[in-house]
């Protein structure tokens, strides 16, 4: 023992705390005492307290894991050999003569303390834990490194020998230890339960760390093409049903309490937990960061000793310690920045469903409604990006205080100088923040109007182009699209001079502090001090670089507050029972019996109403006094006038119209309901799924829903039968077969209350009357199951099936009883009742199958687009929109910012070199110093001004115009198989990401790169070896980049296609909340809407993940550079100055290289964008260039058509070639839509086309509008085939009145919606014209048709022309009367330009397509003898199901199964016997109705 006597004596305070020891072992070790203490006693101490805090969690789990029994005792084996281990070290201590310290016995009970500790925690984390043991990992990965420190010490010092032995037994049995804790355990999971689990959950510390659960991902997606089944599940901690199982009704409760920071305050209260998870692991991020100038000063001051004098321990303790900085600087940032993806990803979830639920519970025809899609997508955007610095903002304040500190020990009172100009800057900063957020939510505005009008263009295009006013929506869509471009700009501005103050206190603070202390500018000082100024000055750059973003964010939190504490849907009904039960519980003391006896009687009504004074605006009520009552299974059938307020009574009983006064009482708030709307809505998803909505299927029920509304004849002639997608708003089938789509999803939902508008309306009068029988007969399907039915018509032909009628005039009732009390009334005469065919005519047309116009199996094909390749045509494709002169002179301005960023250190090393050996020149560098810094950051602001105020808007403007063309002249298959929100992403997801993070990313990407590169030069400059190595970090990066390249372009492609179904859900609530309101499928939706939140989450998060992966990469790689630079710097003693050189490029060299590539690989996935929009543009062939047209050609007579003659000889025509890839020789007769048909029209006819549903009469209509290729055969109007002529020209002088007119969306004025501007072609041209449609005025036209169809006074109570137009103020009758007013001022506009070419008045094309559907009869006749006024020159073709005057019409065509069955004036064809037209128009003694 005298050795170790000896041994003590030399050590001059091994007892002591120290940390470092004197006198002994080289002095270069840790003393005892503080080896002890640190790293003994307090990871003991804090295992031992989470040890008992996990145990009887543990113990309370299920078990997770089945197997691996065998596994489980290998590791509990060592756990007892390691137990039997700190056992001897503790006999040894305890019997030691000569204890080390008065730790030293405490250090090693408590070791043996946690080895006890390690047996239950290791049993119970082996079943009850899906994942490794976090707690065990950490644990004895950190006491490991700790104790090969300890055993280093005990075999230098010359302690007890036999101790030392057993304490290294020990680490190597805690390293075994360690390795068999972190084994994963998914292998030995059931099947059921790995399945339901990605690899993070059942990944331990360490793979989590480095990511190495992403390795099987990126190798699969390297290899192979990923889908979204090939995708890791999304973790349910952090998926949207977890909210929703909470519900949201207490948040929302404290947003009308807390002010205008109620949405942020519930947010971060409710998400509490995981933003405050990345918060240890950024605090160990800054303190491995601020490690860096330490490193720096003991590196640069060991270089400048002697090499004689030098310790060459000091050097490899300085290459160990650069191992962990930098290492601890990757680890520590990936797990940061996992914790904060995962709170991001929860935020997201959170919003969305926040903004969903209200989406539901708001008014149906709220214009506010649409603006949830805008919030859904880019203010939720916006959220998580302000919402990603959340952290850096008490970050950058610590870390700016103790860098303050730091740069004061070394410069003294010039420590101000960079604080000063960072408070300076931030204060700028703060004033321009005033007038950011302002800006932004401008533009955002104008975004949302973009967007919510472009939504309500894509579903109506069809009709839009068919009533030519294409040149004025795409006008107006680019309209906004310029509007916000500039709105942007001003913004961007801000963002300008926010890069400006950002860089500011980096570039500037140098040159000023040194200018004041540079008297004494030694290598250490002055590269340390560089370090100390750049860790102050960095997080401040980055906290104000990403003020614009948390200004948009705080903005974009705004205006999700604001959605939220909008005006809710409020259910005016009250319920009977409730009412009931609080009368009888106040009486109860009074009455017992007899209020027992009444709460037994049930109601005797459905619903029922009392003096209602029904609106929306107190001032202006829609319908006055409406009293009735709906009494259990009765019929009531509403009849009025056009605009009587019959849709607004329906929605009324359904609870949707403020009750001003009055009262309404619903005896079962929660009866099952159905709704046919006026206009059905259905989803774009199967005819069997839109049938069957949220309930399950029962086939035997169905069957017999499918048969009472006669759609089994329809799926007998599709080959996927009721597997047919129905496509956007049901485009993909006729007017008639989505009422009986809907009709029978009304009755397969088995209600007990059915309100029904019109949805008989569009029928042709076989099947009206036969649904009529089915549904409402004495044995229908309604009267069998005891349904009370409220039902709307515009006519009285089924009222002998009806229990009451009511008539609704003036906004009252005028009528209210029985069908026999309504004929014997002089109100109304009863028309002729249903009149049925005889078995010749009946056979004749069930011969004649219906067509649907869907084509399933092309549809996916249209909807998912493909794999996006060709990435060098994508950068021509975006730079073909900007020319070369602007990429030219961008590309400049960013190779003098990399070179005067990354010169200005080595200049500074040229100054302190020179400062050695003489101070006279100092003046002299430091004016150059300056320069080169003011310089850099002017250079850095025109960069970013030219990039987001020149480049990028002219890149959005001209690439959206592109887009909208292509959409504008497309195929009518393009619109009736692409689903909706496919277009839509077009111009929301893609333009957004066109405008931010595509622009970001293309300029950080060059910007960045050039520096990095600048960087690596600067480096070399320490060490000329560093060159050897450049070559093979190059092939890393490469290797890197190319494998992580591949993977993340594929996950940002599946994160936009994982959208669409997102977007589609959101779109379709705002255009059926009233259906799904009323059919009580609100929850399911909600339900639905997590489901899909959480799938689009799945490539999102997954996304950010590997973006992690690459950053933790780029980091171990620059901490392979920097223990590179370190150890030649040690061992080979290079220059000082270019070491300080290179080390503080190094601080920001990692980042700089990661921020590149990811920069470059946000811009190639950014590319999705890009690829999707030039596939659009490439793919989708225009309409006349299937013909081989030239687009805009105008070879046409100005006159024509003079006459309007129509001659078709054997046309064949379908709707899957209108895309001019089938032939129609190659078609199936099924997939035909006309068939054969040859017709001649002579000039000035007026001809009734007629059929049953589904027969052609539309798809006609459609082949003469060239919406409808023949093939064979050939349509010719005036002697011009129509293939000849350009598609805008043709629509532009044919005259059509859509089956469903499109009206501009709120905030329109009756102006737009009726003047008609006939350069339809403008949008086709090269360039980019925007001409506004409202150049020239038309108010002598407007007022002229708005007059002869009879809504003149209507508008001018309204406000007038320039009033807005609001199109859920007006009526289905009003609607068609305005769009035939639409119509006369095109007639208007055509007669005055003849007029002054001196041509005269000539004739023309006219086409109604069920013009008169869901129009009283008054109405109908007043709307014909206006368009036989207007139109008396004009050839017209009508299609119509009902006809109040047959003799108007000079010839009648049948159709049937595409084809013509007969043709003939309609006089002589009702003389034939058995004759189709007979058997479709009935006795005349009644109204007419045709097929």
């Amino acid at each position: 023992m005298a050795a170790h006597n000896g041994s003590e004596a030399a050590c001059l305070n091994d007892n002591s705390f120290g940390p470092a020891v004197v006198g002994c072992r080289d002095n270069f070790d840790f003393t005892r005492t503080f080896e002890h203490s640190i790293l003994s006693i307090a990871p003991s101490a804090i295992m031992i307290s989470f040890a008992f805090a996990r145990l009887p969690y543990l113990s309370g789990q299920p078990i997770a894991v089945h197997g691996g029994q065998r596994f489980r005792l290998l590791k509990l084996a060592a756990i007892s050999m390691f137990i039997g281990l700190q056992t001897s070290l503790l006999a040894i201590a305890c019997t030691s003569p000569a204890p080390e310290g008065q730790t030293y016995i405490a250090a090693v009970a408590l070791a043996f303390c946690v080895s006890l500790l390690l047996l239950p925690l290791s049993f119970y984390e082996h079943s009850r834990s899906r994942k490794p043991s976090t707690l065990l990992s950490t644990y004895l990965l950190f006491s490991l490194v700790f104790d090969v420190a300890r055993t280093r010490t005990q075999w230098l010092s010359s302690s007890e020998a036999l101790f030392t032995r057993v304490f290294t037994a020990s680490v190597a049995a805690k390293m075994a230890l360690l390795l068999l804790e972190s084994q994963h355990k998914s292998n030995w999971m059931s099947a059921k339960d790995s399945s339901s689990w990605d690899p993070e959950i059942t990944s331990g510390i360490f793979s989590r760390s480095f990511y190495s659960w992403m390795n099987r991902l990126i190798s699969r997606g390297y290899k192979t093409t990923l889908s979204p089944d090939s995708l890791y599940d999304l973790d349910k901690a952090i998926g949207a049903t977890r909210h929703m199982s909470r519900g949201l009704s207490t948040e929302q409760d404290w947003i009308h309490w807390r002010g205008k920071s109620s949405l942020l305050a519930t947010v971060c209260w409710t998400l509490r937990g995981p933003f405050l998870a990345p918060v240890l692991p950024r605090l160990a991020l800054g303190g491995f960061a601020f490690c860096q100038p330490f490193l720096i000063n003991a590196l640069l001051s060991y270089l400048q000793q002697s090499p004689a004098a030098a310790n060459r321990n000091v050097g490899y303790g300085l290459i160990g310690a650069s191992a962990i900085i930098y290492t601890g600087i990757a680890v520590s940032t990936g797990l940061y920045w996992r914790a904060h993806e995962r709170s991001l990803c929860k935020l997201r979830a959170y919003l969305i469903v926040a903004v969903y639920g209200k989406l539901v519970s708001k008014r149906a025809h709220d214009e506010k409604n649409a603006s949830a899609i805008t919030l859904m997508n880019s203010d939720i955007m916006g959220i998580q990006g302000g919402f990603q610095s959340l952290h850096e903002l008490w970050a950058s304040a610590i870390e700016t205080a103790i860098a303050s500190w730091l740069l004061y020990r070394q410069l003294g009172s010039a420590f101000t100088v960079p604080i000063v100009i960072v408070f300076v800057c931030t204060g700028l900063t703060l004033i321009v923040s005033k007038y950011a957020g302002e800006r932004f939510r401008a533009s955002m505005e104008i975004l949302q109007q973009r967007i919510g009008f472009s939504s309500a263009v894509i579903p109506n295009l069809v009709s839009i182009k068919a009533s030519a006013i294409a040149h004025t929506v795409g006008t107006l869509i680019q309209d906004y699209r310029v509007r916000q471009i500039d709105a942007m700009k001003r913004f961007r501005i801000l963002t300008v001079i926010s890069t400006i103050l950002a860089f500011a206190p980096i570039l500037l603070s140098p040159v000023v502090t040194f200018s004041i202390s540079m008297g004494d500018m030694t290598v250490a000082k002055v590269f340390t001090s560089l370090a100390w100024i750049h860790l102050l000055c960095h997080p401040m750059i980055i906290l104000l670089q990403t003020v614009p973003q948390i200004l948009a964010a705080a903005a974009s939190v705004s205006r999700v507050q604001e959605f939220l504490e909008s005006e809710s849907h409020v259910d005016v009904r009250s319920d009977v029972e409730e009412q009931e039960q609080n009368v009888q519980s106040s009486d109860s003391a009074v009455t017992p019996e007899k209020n027992a006896d009444a709460s037994k009687q049930p109601a005797n009504f459905v619903i029922r109403a009392k003096n209602c004074n029904l609106g929306w605006k107190p001032d202006g009520w829609a319908l006055e006094n409406i009293t009735l009552s709906l009494s259990k299974s009765s019929f009531t059938l509403l009849l009025g006038p056009v605009a009587s307020g019959k849709s607004t009574l329906c929605k009324a009983l359904l609870g949707e119209i403020p009750l001003l006064n009055g009262s309404m009482e619903i005896s079962q708030p929660r009866r099952r309901i159905a709704y046919c709307d006026q206009d059905p809505f259905l989803f774009n998803t199967t005819i069997r799924e839109n049938i069957i909505g949220v309930d399950t299927f029962h086939s035997p029920w169905y069957e017999e829903v499918v048969r009472a509304c006669h759609l089994d004849e329809d799926f007998a002639s599709l080959p996927e039968r009721d597997h047919t997608r129905v496509g956007s708003k049901g485009s993909a089938l006729s007017g008639g077969q989505r009422r009986r789509v809907a009709l029978a999803r009304a009755i397969y939902a088995r209600p007990e209350f059915a309100v029904l508008d019109d949805p008989l309306g569009g029928l042709d009068p076989r099947t009206e009357c036969r649904l009529a029988r089915n549904i409402f007969g004495p044995t229908g399907i309604f009267r069998k199951h005891k349904v009370t039915v409220f039902v709307v018509g515009s006519v009285a032909r089924h009222a002998q099936f009806m229990d009451q009628i009511l008539v609704l005039q003036d906004k009252g009732v005028i009528f209210q009883g029985s069908s026999g009390d309504f004929k014997s009334s002089n109100a109304k005469t009863l028309p002729e009742l249903c009149h049925l065919p005889d078995a010749s005519s009946q056979d004749s047309i069930k011969n004649a199958a219906p067509q649907f116009t869907a084509q399933p199996a092309e549809e996916e094909e249209c909807v998912k687009a493909p794999f996006p390749e060709g990435g060098l045509a994508n950068y021509r494709y975006y730079f073909s929109s900007l020319g070369l002169p602007l990429l030219v002179l961008y590309l400049v301005f960013n190779f003098c910012f990399s070179f005067l960023f990354s010169f200005s250190a080595v200049w500074l090393n040229f100054w302190t070199e020179s400062n050695q050996e003489d101070e006279q020149h100092n003046q002299f560098y430091l004016g150059i110093y300056f320069m080169l810094q003011f310089f850099c950051l002017g250079v850095l602001a025109l960069d970013v001004w030219w990039l987001g105020n020149v480049v990028g808007p002219k890149a959005g403007i001209e690439l959206h115009l592109r887009t909208l063309r292509t959409l504008l002249r497309a195929p009518l298959r393009y619109y009736t198989t692409v689903d909706n929100s496919i277009t839509t992403g077009y111009f929301s997801q893609d333009m957004s990401i066109l405008d931010g993070e595509l622009n970001n990313a293309f300029g950080n990407s060059i910007r960045t790169a050039l520096v990095v590169i600048g960087q690596a030069a600067v480096i070399a400059t320490a060490s000329p070896y560093l060159i050897v190595g450049y070559p093979l970090l190059l092939t890393v990066f490469y290797c890197v980049q190319k494998v992580y390249l591949r993977t993340s372009t594929q996950l940002r492609h599946l994160v936009l296609e994982s959208k669409n179904p997102l977007y589609k859900h959101f779109i379709e609530t705002v255009d059926g909340l009233l259906t799904i309101r009323a059919f009580g499928w609100v929850e399911s939706h909600i339900q639905l809407n997590g489901n899909l939140i959480d799938e689009s989450q799945r490539p999102s998060y997954l996304l950010d993940m590997l973006q992690q992966w690459l950053s933790l990469v780029l980091n171990m790689c620059a901490a392979c550079v920097a223990l590179l630079v370190t150890t030649l710097a040690t061992q080979l003693r290079t220059s000082a100055g270019f070491t300080g050189v290179a080390l503080v490029s190094l601080m920001s060299f990692g980042d700089m290289a990661g921020h590149g590539i990811r920069r470059y690989t946000e811009l190639q996935t950014s590319t999705a964008a890009l690829s999707r929009l030039r596939g659009f543009e490439k793919d989708v062939t225009g309409e006349d260039e299937q013909e081989g047209l030239t687009v805009g050609a105008n070879d046409t007579p100005r006159e024509w058509p003079g006459s309007g003659r129509v001659d078709l000889e054997g046309v064949t025509a379908s709707y899957a070639g209108t895309d001019g890839q089938a032939e129609g020789a190659s078609e199936q007769p099924s997939a035909q839509a006309l068939r054969g048909v040859s017709l001649s029209i002579s000039p000035g006819e007026r001809v009734l086309v007629c059929g049953r549903t589904g027969s052609g009469k539309s798809s006609l209509l459609l082949l003469i509008q060239g919406f409808l290729l023949p093939s064979p055969g050939e349509i010719r109007i005036d002697n011009i085939a129509v293939q000849t002529i350009p598609r805008s020209l043709l629509r532009n002088r044919i005259i059509s009145l859509p089956q469903t007119p499109f009206f501009f969306p709120n905030n329109h004025t009756f102006r737009e919606n009726l003047e008609f501007h006939d350069d339809d072609m403008c949008l086709h041209r090269g360039k980019a014209e925007t001409k506004s449609p409202k150049a020239q005025t038309q108010d002598e036209e407007c007022e002229h048709a708005l007059r002869a169809v009879g809504v003149w006074d209507f508008v001018v109570l309204q406000g007038g022309l320039d009033a807005d137009m609001r199109e859920e103020t007006l009526s289905r009758g009003q609607k068609q009367l305005f769009s035939l007013a639409r119509a006369i001022v095109r007639v208007k506009l055509r007669s005055q330009s003849e007029s002054t070419d001196g041509q005269g008045h000539a004739g023309g094309l006219l086409l109604l397509d069920e013009y008169n559907a869901g129009l009283d009869d008054e109405t109908d006749q007043a709307m014909w003898r206006t368009i036989v006024k207007e139109f008396q020159r004009y050839t017209i073709i009508c299609v119509a199901h009902r006809v109040q005057f047959v003799e108007g019409f000079d010839k009648v065509v049948v159709m049937g199964g595409g084809a013509v069955l007969e043709v003939g004036p309609p006089g002589e064809l009702l003389q034939i016997e058995g004759s189709q037209f007979r058997g479709l128009f009935g006795d005349r003694s009644g109204n007419g109705v045709l097929g």
